[in-house]
Parts: C-alpha cells; structure tokens; sequence
C-alpha cells in the first residue's frame, strides 16, 4: 500500500476550486494498483520538506489509511506504508510513525532492514505519540481464570501444551510477579535469605555436575519434579544456572533427597581454559527451587504446568474483566538489521521469553560468558545488526526475560541515550561482535539501570564482548547481582567509560567489580589441543575515568586476565567489601588521581592467574601508580589487615614501572601492605609496613596526610583548596558531572572515534594542570574531548577553553 503526502497547489487543485486566490487545499490524490490505494492528506500550503506521520493505536485497523482519524493496528503495516512511501518518492523528507498509548501484543518481531531506513537528513521514526505510553509485549494472557484451591486460581495458556511454551516471568496488570520457590524468597534479606544449601554431589557415579543431595526434606512431595527448576550456584559462586530437574529420589539409608538435573551446570567447549570448562556442585552452594506447584504458597506467586498448558496463580488483588496475566512467548520485539538511520523513541518494551546463554553465538570477547552449545540463548528486545546511526531513546525495558538491547556484528555510531532499564533477565546493553565486523563508536549515555540481571546473575548492565572505540557515559547503575560494565575478553578494541554513577552492584556473586575487563586472548595448541595465551597481542586497553562507585559488594575495577594498557584515572571508589583496583597480570596500566575510600585494599597486583603457560608471566610488567588518594577510617582496634594500601601476589620488581606521589590517610594510624606471598620485605610475612615497601623504592614522594576533603561524613569527596593532594599533582574531579545529564544538557556528542586518536598503549593521560576549585553544575562544564585532541595536537575545538574545567 502506498501512501503519498502531496504539497503544493496544482492545476487539478485549481480546476476543482475554481479559485483564484487559494490560501488552503486539502487534496487525496489515488492511485490505481491492483487494488484500490487511498494516500495520505496534506496541508497545501506546507513546503516540500513537510513531517509525514503515521499511526498506529490498539483501536486501530490495518485496513485503515494510517491517519490520526483511521489509524493502523500494528507496526509491521505502518512499516509497510513507510515503505511504500519510499518506493514513489524516496525519502525526502522525515517520517513519523506515531503509536498512541495501549498495550500491543506482538504476534511476531518488527523486522526493518536496510529499505527501511532514513538518511541523514530525513530519519524514520517510530515514538510513542506526546503524552501517552506505548507498550510492547512479547507475551500473551491467561484465559478462563477458575478456583483451583483455596486462595490459587487456575487459567489456561492458549497453545502452550506439551512443553511449547516456558517461562521464567509473569507479569499482573503489567507488574512483575514472583515464580513459586523453596525455599520462599526473603524480602527482609534478599541478597542471602531465602536459600538452601547443597550438602554434596550425589556420589553414586560420581555425577557432581549433575546431581546433588540435600540434607533434610523438603516441605511438600512434589507431584511433577519435572515441572520445576533449580537456580544454583555452582563451584565458588562465579555465577549461577537455571536448570530444569530430572527426577527426584531418597537416597537409600538417609534422610536424604537427591535431585538430578536433566544437563550439566556451567560448562565450557574445548576452546576455553579447564577452570571454565566444569563447575562442579560442592557442598555449601547455595540454591532454591522454582515453579513447583506445591510450593505456590503466598500471594503474588505463580507457576506454569507446560505439560497441561495451566497457570497458576495466587493474586495480591482481585482479578477483574481488563485484568491482564501475561506470560512471555516471543524472544525479539524489533530486529534493526543493515537498517540505518531509524530512531526508536518513547515506548516500553516488555514480557520476552528468558533461555540460558546470556550472548549469542559465533561471536568474540566473551570471557568466561561464552555461550554454551545445545543451550538456549535468551533473546533480546531490541536487536541491532549491521546497524547504522540509529537511535534508541527514552525508552523502558522492564519485566524482559532475556537482554535489553544487543549490538551485533558491525554496528556503527548507533546511540542508546536516555533509556530506563529494569528488572532485565539478563544484559541491559551488550555490544558483541568479530574481529572482522563488530560495534564501533556507538554510545550509551545518559540511561538509568537497575536490577538487571534478576534471571541470569552473570550478567552486567553493559556488556561489551569484541568491539571497539564506544563510549559508555553518564549512566546510572544501581542494584545488581553482578557487574555494572562488563568490558569482555577484548584485547583488540578500545572502549571508554566514564562519568558513570555505580551504586551497590556485585550483590551476589564472587569474583567481580563494578567494572571489569579481560584480555586473556587465547590459541588453541596444535599439538595437545589445549588452550594456550597468546602473548604478543595488541592488548590495546580501555579508558576508564570520572566514575562514582559506591558500595560496591567486591572491588571498584578489575583489570582481569592479563588486561594491559588500560587507563584508570580520576574515580571515586566508596566503601568496596574488598578493595579499589586490582591488576591480574597485566602491563602497563596507568591508575592516577583516584579516590579510594575505605577499602580492605587500595591496589591489589597479582600474577596468580592459573591454567597458563609460565612465559605468559611476561606480561607482568610495567604498571604506574601514581596521584592516588587512599583514605580509611579504621578504630585503632581493628586488625591491621582491614586496612591496606596495596596488596600483592608474586610481586617483582618488574611489575611497577613507578609507585609515587600517593597521598595515605588512616585514622588508626596504621599503613601495611599486605604481602601474601612474602615477595615483599619482611621475608615469610604476611604483611609489610610503608617504610619495607620504600625500601624497594616504592612511594619515596607520597605523604601520610589527611586529604582534607570537604565533607567525607556526607560522601562529599571535594578537595578543599588547601588540599596537600595538589601539592603532588593531583587532578580534581568534576563530581557535578557525574551520572544521568538533564535533558537540556546532553549536547550532541562527537562520535566516540573521536576520543582516541590521540592515545597510544602504555601513554598517560595527563590531564593539564589545573588549580581550579571545584564548583557546581552552572558555573563550569567540562570539555573532555575537546581537551583529549588539543592535549595530543594542541589545536583548541570549536573557540572553547581546553581546561580541566572549561567555564562556560
């Protein structure tokens, strides 16, 4: 169907008015095809670079002319009547699909490809219509609701018999509502309440990736095992796995249950290291049990039988005629594939199915996330490939079960802005692609995340695999199970990150930090067929600046598996359960001017990395340190290992290229280096004072002195002027910088291949000297980009000042 908005006054206008002063005509214009084709109306007196809009309501039909009058009932028509507008005139001017508030129920994923897309000059857009909410679902509701016993109810799922539909998530009158689980879910202790133990594997064959005993029983006989899921967490707690169960049984002679489970826990393929490739069940992992009937038992709890295709539910408020339960059946809500110039705008996305691998496959970067084969992988709402300079804005993605948004393959300056993330069953954000094809100068800024990762906990806010040159700023993180930015196995490609406010994140799992980065590149070996690190790799290094952590439940920034030529400067890293920056046999990282704010360790290095050939240990060499502020406030009772400026395994001189100019303040008064190897003076200790650690020639100009910040009772991390920080160099931080932007102040910002050119491996970032205060957020704004060029060039952008703070 094509769709024609005519402007102007022609000569058949003039003939059917008969006027010879026309000030305004409204003209149909119809062409004929194989079937009869209205076209859409125009304004006459418009110019030939007048809005086309279309719309789209949940009162609509697609047999209508997509007016605001007669709108569409679906999306995929209005890209249909995109199209056909671009099939007679080209684009020549921007289009708008407009979609009025309801909820759509998506049958099927919105596909738009490259004939899909704008240009530059005239973008296509689909935004929610001002002032309403579109939502868009991936699910479908319950029907033929009826009392099943005492407060539960029972309704059908239309075509979800015999195990054709699962799901992880319900959602009530659009509110996410909570599986049935043994033990019940602990709203006083979430983080480590309302879970079980495992005693031990179940010893008969040895099944320790597949079968485990629990001590005790459980409190209800379970009529369809098979029904149900355990969420565990093998090994040392590295992540977690939903696996449906097998079968159940009484081991003979105890008082026993062993549950078998119908695959394996985490598992790796034959091109990853051992330690990734089983994880076995031990005695003490933590798990609980989902989606058993007989333990639906408090209101808000359901379960689905997938068997019988029945749901059951315990509802916390009556259902009515427009109540709506809605369970996820579709796992993309719109794919951008080799589409360019389309922007998204406004609408919530929600109710999509959940899986197991939390990446695609055939993709690089993934670390220790890989994807698993023969498991399913768990969908996104919203898929970009081959993407070009779209933009996703303004959006809400809640209630998902799989990842929010993922970038595969080439994606070029795509732009995520202004989005609200939460309660996402895996990834928010992920940018994955190859060597050859894969996500370059895209941005996410100024979006709000929180509980992501509430189904798959190994999981990260922004998730980031292969790729290279993308800016991740301005974000608000908060509330997650695992890491807030996840920067993948990526030794090829640069990213930037900063300006980020990170909040109480790695809640649940070990071994992790608010953001993390790995660059174990690795061959397999021709001749034994294992895994082996490549030494001689770019190892390229992200930029890691201006950021805010807070609470965060293990370390501030982990530079893992030998991640090189990193820049880790100018943080903030507040009250860590464990410490500030650790460096896992990596080279050549630069960590200046960062705040670190009662840590059990201000910088851990460590070369203890396993699984790896001995020369790899080469690579653990040539690491600055320098401008840190390490501060703690420790009763002088404490023992001194609460309190460390540095922690090391198998320290060399090697490792450190420089360690000086560090301010340290304890006010216990104590300054230990944790020495756990005893590589460190006093030889066979555990710990080693300040002056042991000068003697190696480490921190000859560092001062023990109070930084003097403004107010470190309310978490205001300001130096004052007469800071002796400055004394020694140290850059301040724009605090008012940092998180979510006002609209009004998210000015256009340069493609993130602008931030690079300037940088080489192993180069500082040395930001020029500046003795301005810090001030609030109208009297100062940053330059950063601008900055990082004239710095490198010394060409100033655009007539602005180049300084650490750029008045306006």
């Amino acid at each position: 169907m094509h769709y024609i908005l005519v402007c102007g006054v022609s000569q058949v206008e003039m003939r059917l008015t008969n006027c010879k002063h026309l000030t305004k005509v409204v003209l149909l214009t119809v062409f004929l095809f194989p079937s009869f084709v209205p076209v859409a109306v125009a304004d006459a007196a418009a110019t030939q670079r007048q809005h086309v809009y279309f719309y789209v309501s949940t009162d609509g039909s697609d047999r209508n002319l997509g007016t605001k009058n007669r709108p569409f009932a679906t999306l995929q028509k209005a890209r249909d009547a995109v199209r056909g507008y671009e099939g007679n005139r080209g684009i020549d001017r921007p289009i708008t699909v407009l979609v009025r508030g309801g909820k759509y129920f998506m049958h099927q994923t919105l596909v738009l490809g490259e004939q899909d897309s704008g240009t530059s000059e005239f973008p296509v857009t689909y935004a929610a219509y001002p002032g309403e909410k579109p939502i868009l679902s991936g699910g479908q509701m319950a029907i033929n609701w009826k009392p099943y016993k005492g407060q539960i109810l029972q309704g059908e799922l239309p075509g979800g018999k015999d195990g054709k539909i699962k799901a992880r998530q319900m959602t009530f009158n659009g509110k996410l509502q909570r599986r049935a689980r043994w033990p019940n879910y602990d709203p006083k202790n979430p983080l480590s309440g309302g879970w079980a133990t495992i005693e031990g594997p179940d010893e008969l064959g040895n099944r320790d990736h597949i079968a485990f005993r629990y001590k005790g029983r459980f409190t209800h006989h379970w009529s369809k095992p098979q029904e149900g899921e355990v969420n565990v967490m093998p090994f040392v707690g590295w992540c977690n796995n939903i696996v449906p169960i097998a079968s159940t049984r009484r081991a003979p002679g105890e008082d026993n249950r062993v549950v078998t489970l119908i695959h394996e826990v985490f598992r790796g393929g034959a091109d990853n290291f051992e330690r990734y490739q089983r994880m076995p069940l031990r005695p003490g992992n933590r798990f609980f049990v989902e989606n058993l009937l007989e333990e639906l038992d408090q209101p808000g709890e359901w379960c689905l039988d997938s068997e019988e295709g029945t749901v059951y539910f315990w509802p916390k408020e009556k259902l009515t005629f427009n109540s709506e339960a809605v369970i996820p059946w579709l796992d993309c809500l719109i794919d951008l594939n080799g589409a360019s110039h389309i922007k998204i705008s406004g609408l919530t996305f929600t109710e999509t199915t959940s899986g197991d691998n939390y990446h695609r496959a055939g993709l690089e970067g993934y670390g220790a996330m890989f994807p698993i084969p023969g498991w399913k992988y768990c969908g996104e709402t919203t898929h970009l490939k081959d993407a070009r300079f779209c933009e996703i804005e303004n959006c809400h993605f809640y209630a998902v079960g799989g990842n929010g948004i993922y970038l595969e393959g080439y994606n070029l300056e795509n732009k995520i802005c202004g989005n609200k993330f939460s309660y996402v069953g895996a990834n928010g954000v992920c940018l994955f692609g190859t060597k050859e094809r894969h996500p370059v100068s895209n941005q996410i800024t100024d979006n709000d995340f929180y509980h992501t990762g509430v189904l798959l906990y190994y999981t990260a806010a922004v998730s980031a695999g292969l790729s290279d040159r993308n800016l991740i700023a301005h974000n608000d993180i908060h509330d997650l199970p695992h890491h807030a930015i996840n920067l993948g196995a990526n030794s090829f490609g640069r990213n930037i990150v900063e300006y980020n406010d990170i909040r109480r994140v790695c809640l649940v799992l070990n071994d992790s930090a608010a953001i993390n980065a790995w660059m174990d590149e690795f061959e397999i070996s021709p001749t034994d067929g294992k895994a082996r690190v490549i030494e001689d790799v770019p190892r390229v290094g992200h930029i890691m600046r201006f950021n805010y952590i807070a609470n965060a439940g293990s370390w501030g920034f982990y530079l893992d598996d030998y991640a090189s030529n990193c820049v880790v400067q100018g943080n903030i890293i507040v009250r860590p359960r464990i410490g500030g920056i650790v460096v896992h046999g990596g080279s050549k990282n630069i960590l200046e001017d960062n705040v670190m704010i009662d840590c059990f360790e201000g910088i851990h290095l460590s070369n203890g990395l396993v699984g790896r050939p001995e020369g790899i240990h080469n690579l653990y060499k040539g690491n600055r340190i320098s401008r840190n502020i390490t501060y703690m406030t420790r009763r002088a009772n404490t023992d001194p290992d609460e309190a460390n400026l540095y922690g090391f395994w198998n320290y060399t001189t090697e490792c450190m290229d420089e360690c000086d100019r560090n301010i340290f303040f304890n006010t216990a008064g104590r300054y230990i280096i944790h020495n756990q190897d005893g590589r460190v003076t006093p030889p066979g200790s555990i710990f080693a004072s300040l002056e042991d650690w000068r003697r190696h020639g480490h921190d000859i100009h560092s001062i023990v002195a109070d930084p003097l910040f403004v107010d470190p009772k309310g978490d205001d991390y300001r130096l004052r002027p007469e800071s002796p920080a400055f004394q020694l160099g140290f850059q301040p931080i724009d605090i008012s910088q940092i998180g979510i932007r006002p609209r009004e102040d998210r000015t256009v910002t340069p493609p993130a291949a602008s931030l690079f050119p300037w940088y080489h491996p192993g180069q500082s970032y040395r930001p020029a000297p500046s003795s301005a205060p810090l001030s609030a957020r109208s009297n100062c704004r940053p330059c950063p980009w601008q900055q990082i060029k004239c710095r490198s060039s010394g060409r100033r952008g655009s007539g602005k000042v180049c300084a650490t703070l750029a008045p306006r």
